[in-house]
């Protein structure tokens, strides 16, 4: 956490997946906050997105998770990349609201 503290620090753009991984389709994990807490220990704002690949009908699929030699542009072929931008937040050295 240090080492990414300090990457966020000194302006590196930085992306984390609360889940630790992708998830296949329809399912999704337990978030989890680790990581969270270097941009807290950097005193950087967090920008919380949301990307969702679906069909060109709005429709959940399992389309984009891909398997073994698959590739993820192959994946995605033929999906629209939805990307929903939450409003951000800037937390001080300690995670007081700044």
């Amino acid at each position: 956490m240090a080492s990414l503290a300090n990457a966020l620090r000194t302006g590196s753009l930085v992306s984390m997946i609360p889940e630790g991984t992708t998830w296949c389709g329809l399912a999704s994990g337990r978030f989890t906050t680790a990581t969270f807490q270097a941009a807290i220990d950097g005193g950087v704002p967090v920008r919380p997105i949301a990307l969702r690949y679906r069909p060109a009908d709005g429709r959940e699929t399992s389309r984009p998770a891909f398997i073994g030699p698959e590739s993820l542009i192959a994946s995605l072929r033929g999906l629209v990349l939805g990307i929903h931008i939450c409003p951000g937040d800037r937390r001080g050295p300690r995670g007081e609201p700044s």
